[in-house]
């Protein structure tokens, strides 16, 4: 059995993608802008984390014996 390799690269830059893709600087701009919006909005739909009871779950009840 072959031994498995792995190759693991660097994460590319925005800029670096659209230049290996061929992106011109104006649809880069363009790109930019669409993805800074995307991670702002991201930010502001985060949910809070709500640490509240279910109201449906049931006491425990203590053995009886």
């Amino acid at each position: 059995m072959k031994p498995k390799i792995y190759l693991s690269l660097p994460d590319s830059s925005i800029e670096e993608v659209a230049k290996r893709v061929g992106v011109s600087k104006r649809r880069l701009k363009e790109l930019k802008v669409i993805i800074a919006d995307l991670i702002e909005a991201e930010a502001r739909r985060r949910p809070k984390p709500a640490v509240k009871k279910s109201a449906h779950k049931r006491a425990k009840r203590a053995a009886s014996r």
